[in-house]
């Protein structure tokens, strides 16, 4: 399955389930799944196609959608999911 297909049914199994995940769009699935090799917002703004300032401020927002205290919390909740681990 390729990389679109993987972000395309994440985005699907977090939008129709319960829990905070809920809440993100599938582009901030995508930039939390960025997040979750550890990209930096400069790296993200770049695979995007947007300032290092629009992605930090995207960050910031998937941060306060989940109530996640930092970059860490938000990405262990992305990894606490069935669909996750079979993306990677």
């Amino acid at each position: 399955m390729d990389v679109l297909a993987e972000l395309d049914e994440l985005a699907f199994e977090l939008a129709g389930g319960p829990g905070r995940l809920a809440a993100l769009s599938a582009g901030e699935v995508e930039m939390l799944r960025l997040m979750s090799e550890g990209a930096s917002s400069a790296a993200i703004g770049a695979r995007l196609a947007m300032s290092e300032t629009a992605a930090a401020s995207h960050v910031l927002q998937i941060l306060r959608k989940l109530g996640a205290a930092n970059r860490t919390e938000a990405v262990s909740l992305l990894l606490a999911t069935p669909a996750a681990s079979r993306a990677q």
